[in-house]
């Protein structure tokens, strides 16, 4: 975390001391009606003469994946990766708060872009299961054999079966519901598709 942004009066002290740590200091009296976004700040500092006002914006600044800390405020529910820190404040736990803020975030970035990643797989498999679906419906394949099929072209044309499932949902289309009609009946069978 290299970019630091200090929002408030009195901001001298601090970019002083996180200027000499290596950070780039940016310093507003006020809050900016457009927040800056991930790619202009890793973290942002809000002093004691904000208001509340400081606080609404370091909710949005840490949904944006930007360490955000407020100083002389009381912790407020539903600011989910804010820290709030009381004064008076050492040098020394400023420092420690920015090194903290930096790990949760990076950790809940990676944890983000794993969920993502989870919810594009899952979203293929379904995709994929309509797709068996609809070859069983159409043309008669049992389910191992729709799996099968699926495979072939995949590997046969060196494309991810998330595109041969589309194909087939062009050509043979799908029906609502479908996967209740053609579940196999077999669970053994299931498992070993996957």
């Amino acid at each position: 975390m290299d970019r630091v942004l200090i929002y408030g009066d009195s901001g001298r002290k601090a970019a002083e001391l996180l200027r000499s740590e290596g950070y780039t200091v940016k310093t507003a009296k006020e809050i900016p009606a457009i927040l800056p976004s991930e790619t202009e700040a890793d973290a942002a500092l809000f002093l004691p003469s904000l208001g509340e006002e400081a606080v609404q914006a370091a909710g949005e600044l840490a949904r944006r994946h930007i360490a955000a800390i407020v100083i002389g405020k009381e912790p407020s529910e539903g600011h989910t990766g804010v820290f709030f820190l009381k004064c008076p404040v050492s040098p020394a736990v400023l420092l420690q708060s920015l090194s903290i803020c930096r790990e949760m975030h990076a950790h809940l970035r990676a944890l983000e872009e794993e969920n993502n990643r989870l919810k594009c797989a899952m979203d293929d498999l379904k995709l994929i299961d309509h797709a068996k679906c609809a070859l069983i419906r159409r043309l008669g394949l049992t389910e191992q054999g729709a799996h099968r099929l699926i495979e072939k072209r995949s590997m046969d044309r060196r494309v991810p079966k998330r595109a041969i499932a589309l194909e087939i949902l062009n050509e043979y289309g799908s029906d609502e519901g479908c996967r209740a009609k053609c579940a196999c009946s077999d669970s053994d069978d299931r498992k070993g598709e996957q």
